[in-house]
């Protein structure tokens, strides 16, 4: 069991450290090099596509959680064709939607209209390959997967290079080099899973009904999914519509500086999932509650990053000065989000809780739109509207806890949540001190933490290897 923990980590790692590598590129030399309302605009296609992505009718979450921990030899292959036709039709008949409404229905601003055309010919690119890429993640068929995401990467890297030394100005350029890096990952990805594409299927009515099945499963899923960012689109939006594209791009930006780092650290989730689902439940118990404690302790650390990025970022960008100030309102969020996607949403997928994650979610949703209303449009307060980011992400956080540990018939501690009191201390700190201060008193407060937490991490540690040598 290790040892295929070990395999399966270090292709996540790699394709990660490609795509930390591709996100730390765009996020620094775009900018840089487009100026600061192109990449407003360039950030409108990026939000665009993040929400496209999920019209997937929860199908491929569906295939994920019906065959997760299957070996890929063994899946049902007429089925699974069927339900790649099924999303390439459905794919194609909401491109044509967006793209009359990008034609036909924007025209005060002719930028708008040509991101939302972009974003809807990436919709196609996206949405059928869901069902390739989340079979082989379901199978731990995970080299693969990885190294079609390393060539999208690596292409779109290329591609952006070109374009700045051609001194290419517009963002159209940039937008068509991604679409090019994702129809070229489609191809190699349609080669590899070819049994999933090419062959027999089964009739159409048969074909409606699992797809019709796949969606009842994994709808939960891809509504708490967007459900999730959805807060993070609320607040962007109201951004934009408040202040301006400009203002909008700045915050963008060091939104994506955040996102970038936790989706690096998120990508253990994946290996966990199928793991997790082979496990016996007993042994998923006493998993949960070593992990739990090892990642409250440790991704605290997480917020010595913040002083290299926000120095590297006021250096190399001087003109988003004004959004990089907040980068200590958002950048806690990833000590929370990690744990929530590492940790808990992987076991409520694998407890079957899905309803769970939407309720909590839709909860955290409906939450945003009673607050931002005031923060925005009464006191008109940019501070508060970020600072929201991070309390989502520490009351979700809390409430996924309390819901997974009366699951697993966990007794819950009722010790001091001191994750979340140093971070809100790293908040306010930022507001009246200076950079230097806030790092002194922070290694104060997490060495001090990590000490007294020292012998709990090392002895949950210890079991938790006990735990996974115990399966192989």
């Amino acid at each position: 069991m290790r040892k295929r923990i070990l395999t399966s980590l270090s292709y996540t790692f790699t394709s990660n450290m490609v795509n930390l590598f591709t996100s730390f590129f765009l996020i620094i030399f775009v900018p840089k090099f487009i100026g600061v309302e192109l990449y407003g605009y360039w950030q409108l296609y990026i939000f665009y596509t993040t929400y496209l992505q999920y019209l997937t009718l929860g199908i491929p979450e569906g295939i994920y959680l019906e065959f997760g921990g299957s070996h890929y030899d063994e899946l049902p292959k007429k089925r699974l064709r069927n339900q790649f036709l099924n999303l390439s039709v459905i794919s194609v008949f909401f491109m044509l939607v967006l793209i009359t409404i990008g034609i036909y229905g924007n025209s005060i601003d002719p930028q708008k209209s040509m991101i939302l055309i972009f974003s809807a010919i990436a919709l196609l690119l996206i949405v059928p390959r869901s069902v390739l890429t989340y079979e082989l993640q379901a199978t731990n068929e995970l080299k693969i997967f990885s190294v079609a995401m390393i060539l999208e990467k690596m292409l779109l890297i290329i591609g952006i290079v070109s374009l700045v030394f051609l001194r290419a100005k517009k963002f159209d350029f940039f937008i068509i080099v991604d679409l090019f890096s994702k129809l070229i990952t489609n191809i190699l990805l349609a080669y590899v899973s070819r049994s999933m594409i090419l062959g027999k299927i089964k009739s159409v009515s048969t074909g409606v009904k699992d797809s019709v099945y796949f969606c009842k499963m994994g709808i939960n899923v891809t509504l708490s999914n967007i459900s999730s960012i959805l807060v993070m689109g609320i607040i962007r939006m109201s951004i934009e519509l408040k202040w301006s594209i400009q203002v909008f791009g700045k915050i963008s930006l060091i939104i994506s500086m955040t996102n970038m780092i936790m989706v690096f650290i998120n990508s253990i989730s994946i290996v966990f999932f199928p793991i997790l689902k082979r496990m016996e439940s007993n042994r998923m118990k006493e998993a949960f509650k070593y992990i739990d404690k090892l990642l409250s302790n440790v991704l605290l650390n997480i917020l010595f990053l913040y002083f290299p990025v926000y120095l590297f970022l006021q250096l190399f960008l001087p003109a988003y000065s004004s959004g990089i100030k907040y980068l200590a309102f958002i950048f806690p969020m990833t000590i929370f989000e990690s744990k929530i996607a590492m940790l808990y949403n992987t076991y409520l997928k694998v407890l079957r809780m899905e309803r769970k994650l939407l309720q909590v979610n839709t909860l955290m949703v409906l939450m945003t739109i009673i607050v931002i209303y005031p923060v925005i449009w009464i006191f008109e307060s940019l501070d508060g509207v970020i600072f929201m980011i991070t309390v989502v992400s520490i009351l979700k956080s809390y409430f996924f806890r309390r819901i997974l540990n009366a699951k697993l018939e966990i007794k819950y501690s009722s010790s001091i949540p001191w994750d979340s009191i140093i971070v809100l201390i790293f908040v306010f700190l930022s507001i009246f001190f200076s950079l230097g201060q806030v790092f002194l008193i922070t290694l104060i407060l997490v060495s001090t933490f990590n000490i007294y937490n020292f012998p709990k991490n090392r002895d949950a540690w210890r079991h938790l290897k006990e735990n996974i040598n115990s399966d192989d």
